[in-house]
């Protein structure tokens, strides 16, 4: 790791082939110098990709955590992966959306998370997403909690 900082955020994005602006992830990875040392995107066409939090091993793996959702797609618990010295791949969903979103608020969610497994070597990630089963009377979304080994 070298003491470089990664970090995600939010994007609007243009996808080719894609008629509509979606939401996707900007990643960047920052220097010890504080110069940006890499960074891109991920998106996936005709969907949008929400709150994202990222996380990077010293083995050189990196995960990307976050709500993938579009018309037809629940809320779900998704994520990206690359293994050392390669690029992310597929969007891969580890919980899916059970309903939509009746979130009584107006608004969805506002975290994901992040953070290496004290073995160094597991990603261990959170976001939201619609469960099924038990529904809080104000909102639906709970949160998924799940290990990339």
């Amino acid at each position: 790791m070298s003491g470089n900082t990664w970090c995600s955020l939010s994007t609007a994005i243009n996808i080719k082939n894609d008629s509509q602006t979606r939401d996707g992830v900007a990643w960047f990875k920052l220097s010890t110098s504080g110069n940006i040392a890499a960074q891109g995107y991920v998106a996936s066409a005709g969907n949008y990709l929400i709150y994202p939090a990222i996380v990077h091993s010293a083995s050189g793996s990196t995960g990307i955590v976050f709500t993938l959702t579009s018309g037809s797609i629940n809320p779900s618990a998704a994520y990206v992966f690359a293994g050392s010295g390669t690029a992310f791949g597929g969007v891969h969903i580890a919980a899916h959306g059970a309903s939509p979103s009746t979130d009584g608020a107006s608004r969805w969610g506002d975290y994901s998370w992040a953070t290496l497994d004290p073995n160094g070597t597991d990603l261990w990630m959170a976001t939201e997403y619609v469960p099924s089963g038990f529904q809080n009377p104000i909102t639906n979304f709970g949160t998924r909690i799940f290990d990339l080994a």
